[in-house]
């Protein structure tokens, strides 16, 4: 697999007219943005300056992966996790801001029944799990506590206890 789809062509808001992001639900799946080749401004990611380096700009670049998500069930079309981003307050419209990406994705889309917690306290354990494709190929129901033990760009390091708890 080559990474070669810029980032303006898929999922960008430079050059062109984007959703309003308060506007929620806009997708069904996300895109690791740290997969995408070509370049962003080098405050793209908020709290990471220069992210472009962190970027997987080649199959070589993933040594992890298993662990190396790809494609997920979010609420915007792609995101850029940080090992240091809290889960959002409300769990039903998840956050499509810029501030915490993991936002984009944190949503009990599946084993979790009833309705979707609008007022989240980060200390408590995250309900429910959503479907994810890794670089290696296969697929997973990872819940939503998970998310952060997973590779999401070059140099990533799990936390040992997720943001927020």
């Amino acid at each position: 697999m080559r990474f070669t789809v810029p980032l303006t062509k898929v999922g960008s808001t430079r050059g062109a007219k984007s959703p309003n992001p308060t506007n929620f639900n806009q997708s069904s799946y996300g895109y690791n943005g740290w997969m995408y080749a070509g370049s962003w401004p080098d405050d793209f990611v908020p709290g990471m300056p220069q992210a472009q380096k962190a970027a997987y700009s080649s199959e070589t670049d993933i040594v992890n992966p298993a662990q190396t998500p790809v494609i997920y069930d979010a609420i915007w079309v792609n995101a850029w996790p940080l090992a240091k981003d809290k889960p959002p307050k409300d769990l039903y419209k998840g956050d499509p801001g810029r501030a915490a990406m993991m936002g984009r994705l944190t949503i009990p889309r599946h084993s979790f029944s009833g309705a979707a917690p609008r007022n989240f306290d980060a200390k408590g354990n995250l309900p429910g799990a959503i479907n994810m494709a890794c670089q290696d190929g296969h697929t997973e129901l990872v819940k939503l506590e998970k998310l952060w033990a997973f590779y999401w760009h070059k140099g990533y390091e799990p936390p040992a206890i997720r943001p927020g708890r």
